[in-house]
């Protein structure tokens, strides 16, 4: 998503309204109107009768993009500040919350991550978070409406368990060393690739 709160990134400029509806042709609803459309210097914002698409365009080549969309009935807060003498261009910055005002967080180990996780926790509560990198399966925090407390909780487990298991280093690790031919991985690798 678009980072509203980054100053130096977020210059958005107009851009005509069919241009907007091409960058975001593929993700548009019948009946969807185009009503005003901006862009930074790599990303777009625009704005329909019914949502905000956010068009985060990522990565050096910029092939990874990143849509999300906004309907208006999830804006609980807004802000526009307008240009100034010197300042010719305007911000906007919103606020989104989730459909249900509920969050619930698995084993977190990024610090950022862990942050973002630690605005939505009242401050009595906030040490919750130093918590979230042990978090073993099927452990979660939950925070929102439905829980009264931020609390965590053990989930049961699916039954037949995925087959994305952590590896055991500590077994593997204390077993005999096996010599493993990685001429033949890596030959494999190289015929993917092409």
């Amino acid at each position: 998503m678009v980072d509203f709160k980054n100053k130096a990134l977020i210059k958005l400029g107009h851009i005509p309204n069919e241009r907007g509806k091409e960058i975001v042709k593929d993700i548009i609803i019948k009946n969807e109107e185009i009503i005003a459309s901006f862009e930074s210097m790599r990303d777009k914002l625009i704005f329909t009768d019914k949502r905000i698409i956010s068009v985060n365009v990522q990565g050096l080549t910029g092939k990874k993009i990143d849509y999300t969309s906004i309907p208006y009935s999830k804006i609980q807060a807004y802000s526009v500040e307008t240009a100034g003498m010197m300042d010719m261009d305007a911000e906007i910055d919103i606020t989104i919350f989730s459909q249900c005002n509920n969050f619930v967080v698995l084993r977190l180990t990024n610090f950022n991550d862990q942050n973002c996780v630690k605005r939505l926790l009242p401050d009595n509560n906030s040490s919750l978070v130093d918590c979230l990198p042990t978090l073993s399966a099927g452990e979660a925090l939950i925070v929102g409406d439905a829980t009264t407390i931020p609390a965590i909780v053990k989930m049961e487990l699916p039954n037949p368990k995925p087959k994305s298991d952590n590896v055991d280093f500590y077994s593997k690790w204390n077993n005999e060393w096996v010599d493993i031919d990685l001429a033949d991985t890596i030959k494999r690798w190289r015929n993917e690739e092409s």
